[in-house]
């Protein structure tokens, strides 16, 4: 990627617009090496509560001088399953159609979401949203970070700030200006940004004050070596014993030494003779001294408050270093301790957040799993061959990242084995773990939205599209539940769909039933299928305004009927490619009229 690519501009921060339900939250200009083209890079944010299905985005581009290069372009983001404070967009290459463009502005025109409202931009100015601080740089002190989640949990990581009718937590969820507390990790707004930095700074230095403490009363603890008269045993030895042993030489050999070198007298003459060294007797070597043996320094004995609290640090440092299996069983042992009861719940949430966030990246259809939570314990995966390579070479390592440092087994295999689910089945056993901890609620739904892959589908019919509905049917290739009784309720509700004219009759009676006058002489009509009911809307337009009216029907029923002031109003297919529209009054028909189909 950095080879191929090239940065030629980078925005300067984030983009908002005050209301919009997105946030622009980083963006770049690259060229690709490969293709020569500019292509734009972003990072979206959804602020808002509904998941959003698309995104319109109005780009303006400049070249070096600054001048505008053409005019305003659209690009749009489609098929999306991004959730609240779901980063999205990252993946998605926006190829630019000027190769000489230096730089680019961007907003968000349009939001839809799943379903089926919108967000459309009204003329607010997008301007610049600062980053977020990591805790240590917004304190320039990692000891004053580490003070800041003693006080309000393990999981902050930057410092709180508000700005532009948005604020963002310390755990990292940006939150609108009429959220009180974080929608994500439920801390008060008010609270976070009334951090009282002096009485922060005192504890942060009382804290450090009794760790100093603490570890002079664990050195003072420690066994002194013995001392003789300032020099150690073991140097009296090493100096000692040679002068000893030599000292022992000379008495015992020194008088024989001298008797061999008394002088001759000078007048008598000496004949020659052979000079020989002295011979003497092997001085004996003395016995090696033994090294002396160290005397094993005891541990420090804890009392059992302070093993306690050096088995919840030792758990702490699990939970951060991503083993979350071994870090929940570590905490649950602590039974109760501090705040150990709670984060052995934050083990869980954080497996099931890394693993709803694999979900949302990738299509986890076709991935089966066991999941596990128990120290030692294996996360078994098993996907084919061909899902591998439709997701891209990266899955397999994100997958396994997705559990930290837990214990990962990955399989291909064309078949499951017997005793695994679905990915998506197993995260959802994992945050129905939790309760409501952190929202666990919000991401079990999310995760069963996420997963309905024919939610398109039931969208469709809850649209009125009968023939969109049924082509989408037809293709889906997945298991569909009833997939044959659809088709035909589809193909009964088809007739009611269109544009029809007036064939004969009165031309008041449609309008009359929600009390308008005027003459109706056509109108579009819709079938729209929800759960038990079906609902018959003509959509009558008169002039430039328009208005409906809706008959309702158990769903399979083909007469739709709605009553109004003691007055029953049907409407069937009479015969084909018409439309009877009738009145009844205490049972007996009063008016009727008939439309018919129009092109």
């Amino acid at each position: 990627m950095a080879e191929r690519f090239t940065q030629l501009y980078e925005l300067p921060g984030g983009l908002y617009a005050p209301g919009a339900p997105v946030l622009i939250r980083s963006g770049e200009l690259l060229r690709d090496a490969l293709t020569k083209n500019a292509v734009v890079q972003l990072k979206l944010y959804n602020l808002d509560a509904r998941t959003i299905r698309s995104v319109k985005l109005a780009l303006v581009l400049w070249d070096d001088q600054g001048n505008p290069l053409g005019d305003e372009l659209e690009r749009t983001f489609a098929n999306l399953r991004a959730a609240q404070d779901d980063e999205f967009g990252r993946r998605f290459a926006l190829v630019m159609p000027d190769h000489e463009v230096s730089s680019f502005g961007i907003w968000v025109k349009e939001v839809v979401f799943a379903d089926g409202s919108s967000w459309e931009d009204n003329g607010e100015i997008w301007e610049h949203v600062d980053p977020p601080v990591k805790l240590a740089a917004a304190y320039n002190s990692r000891e004053m970070a580490a003070q800041f989640r003693i006080r309000y949990g393990t999981d902050c990581r930057y410092a709180p700030r508000e700005g532009r009718l948005l604020w963002q937590c310390t755990c990292g969820t940006v939150n609108r200006e009429n959220e009180k507390s974080c929608h994500h990790c439920h801390r008060v707004r008010k609270a976070l940004m009334n951090v009282n930095v002096d009485s922060l700074r005192n504890e942060c230095r009382q804290r450090l004050r009794e760790e100093k403490r603490q570890a002079r009363e664990l050195e003072s603890e420690k066994p002194e070596k013995k001392k003789w008269g300032g020099w150690s045993l073991l140097r009296w030895i090493a100096v000692g014993v040679p002068v000893l042993l030599a000292l022992s030489a000379v008495i015992l050999y020194g008088p024989q030494l001298l008797n061999r070198i008394v002088p001759l007298p000078t007048a008598t003459p000496v004949p020659a003779v052979e000079l020989v060294a002295p011979s003497f007797p092997p001085i004996p070597t003395p016995p090696p001294t033994p090294e002396p043996t160290p005397t094993p320094t005891p541990a420090p004995t804890l009392s059992p408050e302070e093993q306690r609290a050096a088995d919840y640090e030792n758990a702490v440092s699990l939970l951060e270093e991503g083993s979350f299996s071994a870090a929940r069983a570590a905490f649950l042992k602590l039974e109760g301790y501090n705040d150990s009861a709670e984060l052995a719940q934050e083990a869980v949430y954080r497996k099931a957040v890394a693993l709803y966030e694999f979900i949302n990246a990738y299509d986890e259809r076709d991935i089966y799993a066991v999941l596990s939570m128990e120290p030692g314990g294996t996360n078994r995966f098993s996907l084919s061959t061909d899902k591998a390579l439709a997701l891209g070479s990266s899955v397999v390592d994100v997958l396994r990242a997705s559990c930290g440092k837990d214990t990962v087994d990955i399989t291909m295999a064309e078949v499951p084995s017997e005793g695994l689910k679905t990915l998506a089945a197993c995260t959802k056993e994992l945050f129905s773990l939790l309760g409501d901890y952190k929202g666990s609620t919000d991401y079990l739904n999310s995760l069963v939205d996420l997963t309905d892959y024919t939610k398109d589908f039931f969208m469709l019919c809850k649209a009125g599209d009968m023939y969109g509905a049924s082509a989408w049917l037809q293709n889906y290739k997945g298991e569909f539940t009833g997939r044959d009784h659809w088709l035909q309720l589809l193909e009964l509700y088809k007739p009611f769909c269109g544009n029809w004219a007036l064939y004969a009759g009165d031309l008041t009676l449609v309008p009359l039933t929600v009390g308008h006058v005027f003459p109706c002489t056509s109108f579009n009509s819709r079938v729209m299928i929800d759960g038990d009911y079906a609902t018959l809307r003509l959509l009558i337009r008169e002039g430039e305004s328009e208005y409906t009216v809706d008959l309702v029907a158990d769903t399979g029923a083909t007469t739709f009927s709605c009553f109004v002031d003691n007055a029953y109003y049907g409407a069937a297919i009479n015969v084909m490619d018409h439309m009877a529209y009738m009145k009844y009054v205490n049972g007996s028909m009063v008016s009727s009229c008939e439309y018919q189909r129009a092109a």
